[in-house]
C-alpha cells in the first residue's frame, strides 16, 4: 500500500541504574538504585513508498507523537521514592515491511525523545533513544 498511513504504538522500555560510592576521606559510602519503566503511547504517521497489488518489501519513513508514562522509584542512602508522571515524547521511525494477509510485518528502526519531569528523584533524564524492534501492524 502505497501512501500515508496513521496509527497508534506503544513500547514497554525498563531501565535500571545502580550507583556505588566507596568510602572516601570526604565521605562514606554510598548506595543508589534507581529504577525506571516507560511506555510511550504515540500517534504515528508513516508514509508507505510501495506498491499496490505487489507482494514484496517496502520501506517506510514516519514520525510519532505523544506521552512517555514513567514510572521511577529509587531505593538508596535516603528513604524509598516512588513517583509517575506523564510527559511529552516525539520520535522518527523508518522500516520495511511485508504484506501478509491484512496486516503487515516488518523490522523497523525508531528514535524516541522524552525526559523526566525537572523536578523529583530523577530530573532531566532522557528515556529512549535508538530502538529497534520487530513489528506488526493490522489493518481495520
Amino acid at each position: 500500500m502505497r501512501g500515508l498511513l496513521v496509527g497508534l504504538s506503544a513500547d514497554i522500555l525498563r531501565y535500571s541504574i545502580a550507583l556505588e560510592v566507596g568510602d572516601t576521606r570526604a565521605m562514606a559510602a554510598y548506595t543508589q538504585q534507581i529504577d525506571l519503566t516507560n511506555v510511550p503511547v504515540l500517534a504515528e504517521a508513516l508514509w508507505s513508498f510501495g506498491d499496490p497489488g505487489r507482494r514484496r518489501l517496502t520501506p517506510f519513513l514516519g514520525v510519532t507523537g505523544g506521552l512517555s508514562l514513567c514510572s521511577i522509584s529509587s531505593k538508596g542512602a535516603s528513604s524509598p521514592i516512588h513517583e509517575s508522571q506523564a510527559r511529552p515524547a516525539f520520535g522518527a521511525v523508518a522500516g520495511v515491511e511485508f504484506p501478509l494477509e491484512a496486516g503487515r510485518v516488518g523490522a523497523e528502526v525508531r528514535y524516541l525523545y522524552s525526559t523526566t519531569a525537572s523536578k523529583g528523584p530523577v530530573q532531566n533524564f532522557q528515556v529512549g533513544g535508538i530502538l529497534a524492534q520487530a513489528s506488526w501492524r493490522f489493518g481495520f
